[in-house]
């Protein structure tokens, strides 16, 4: 009925509002703990921990997202904690991804990365995957337009994005190799290029000095 589809939307909306905020807040800060050595990781400093909680949330996201999948029909209260907590885990990498972009990329061409990585995020995140969902499902269901058939074939494309997760997680898994290499070279690049400014600049003043008969 159109109130059900209300009350659903509603609580939907709820779930991945609170789930966000808490996973953007736990993920950003567990990496950060974790990375410099701090709160409970005072003795297991990391400083590959940003892939890591990334591919954690990814993964441990994965049997929440399936157990919901499953439990709608028969125990709709459990899903909707099952859902809460699958979003959760997938918004540990939100700020972390972020975090990253600034740190592994030199400041002239942060712009240009950033802009990429949401454009990418979205194209093949929410601008596209409704749509795949959606053929899919009406591919599953053929020409039943039962309820039933409806619900089962939904259910089925949503194996989609769970399975997503795993790749997700496995890549993640495999910047954890490069990230501290990148990291370092980015801040070689970055203090080499202030070095020159400052050599540049301090060359000018003793130019402008010697010029004007002045002591540089």
């Amino acid at each position: 009925t159109k109130d059900a589809k209300s009350d659903i939307s509603l609580v939907f909306g709820v779930i991945t509002c609170l789930g966000g905020f808490l996973g953007v807040t736990v993920g950003s800060s567990v990496a950060l703990m974790w990375r410099d050595g701090r709160g409970c990781f005072k003795r297991m400093k990391n400083p590959r921990a940003d892939p890591y909680i990334c591919a954690i949330g990814s993964l441990a996201a994965v049997p929440f997202m399936f157990a919901a999948l499953q439990l709608f029909a028969p125990l709709i209260v459990v899903a909707w904690v099952s859902v809460f907590l699958a979003v959760t885990m997938m918004c540990l990498n939100w700020a972390i991804i972020v975090d990253v972009l600034l740190y592994v990329i030199v400041p002239t061409r942060r712009a240009t990365a950033s802009a990429i990585q949401i454009m990418f995020s979205h194209l093949f995140g929410d601008a596209i995957s409704p749509y795949i969902i959606g053929v899919v499902s009406d591919g599953l269901r053929g020409s039943d337009n039962s309820a039933e058939a409806h619900y089962y074939s939904l259910q089925h494309a949503f194996y989609i994005p769970t399975f997503v997760l795993i790749i997700s997680g496995a890549f993640f898994l495999v910047s954890s190799f490069y990230i501290v290499e990148d990291r370092r070279r980015a801040s070689e690049e970055m203090h080499g290029a202030a070095f020159a400014v400052a050599v540049t600049a301090e060359s000018g003043s003793a130019t402008n000095s010697t010029a004007t008969g002045l002591p540089g």
